[in-house]
């Protein structure tokens, strides 16, 4: 009985049609959105971008001066979301920055500090720097593919966007020098 009553329910799932549940495929990439952190209103001006990029592609933040455990646990997210390769976009202006430069070290993109990093951690051996993390030997577990973008650097809308603000700013522009002053 228990043998032709297995054999009913085989045959009636075997004929039944599939349901009707389809898998999301896996994301392609997933980006790593590295931003300095600041104020309130700039935090939350960077989560609003991420926000609305999200739907779309798997974004996280990590915020700070390449601290190893912001990154560690957005790459964490982003692997959860499995993503299939990570993409490191630093929202800074110059790819030439010593955080960068510490950034790609962090991510194991460098295999080792710099000479600039070298020097710069000996110097503030034990202290922080704006209260984050400032240079550090940890290095972030990365399971997936990575690669990182270059920062801002000479975009042409870098270039834009500070004009169009200096027009706003301007009062007198014969009589006016932009002078532009940068963090870092």
């Amino acid at each position: 009985m228990t043998g032709l009553f297995l054999s009913l329910l085989v045959g009636m799932l075997w004929a039944s049609p599939a349901p009707k549940t389809q898998l999301k495929p896996a994301p392609a990439y997933g980006i790593l959105l590295l931003a300095h952190g600041g104020n309130e209103g700039w935090n939350k001006e960077v989560s609003a971008f991420r926000d609305g990029i999200k739907p779309k592609v798997p974004i996280e933040v990590a915020f700070g001066m390449a601290d190893p455990d912001a990154i560690q646990a957005a790459v964490d997210r982003l692997e959860l979301s499995g993503a299939a390769k990570i993409v490191a976009v630093p929202l800074f202006i110059n790819s030439a920055s010593e955080v960068l430069e510490q950034t790609r070290y962090v991510l194991g993109i460098a295999e080792k500090p710099s000479e600039v990093m070298r020097t710069a951690m000996a110097a503030m051996a034990g202290h922080g720097h704006h209260g984050h993390v400032m240079f550090s030997l940890n290095k972030v577990k990365i399971k997936k593919p990575l690669t990182m973008t270059p920062a801002l650097d000479d975009h042409p809308l870098v270039a834009e966007v500070l004009w169009e603000r200096a027009k706003k700013l301007s009062r007198s522009p014969a009589a006016e020098t932009v002078l532009l002053v940068g963090h870092g």
